[in-house]
């Protein structure tokens, strides 16, 4: 199975990947207007 990649908005964006056998999940935090 894969994670998929989920952004909120246009602040916050956050990225789910598959490492190994593991799901990764990166919370990214933009501070663009």
């Amino acid at each position: 199975m894969r994670c998929m990649g989920v952004r909120d908005n246009m602040v916050h964006l956050i990225i789910a990947y598959t490492l190994n056998d593991q799901c990764i999940v990166v919370l990214i935090t933009q501070t663009s207007p």
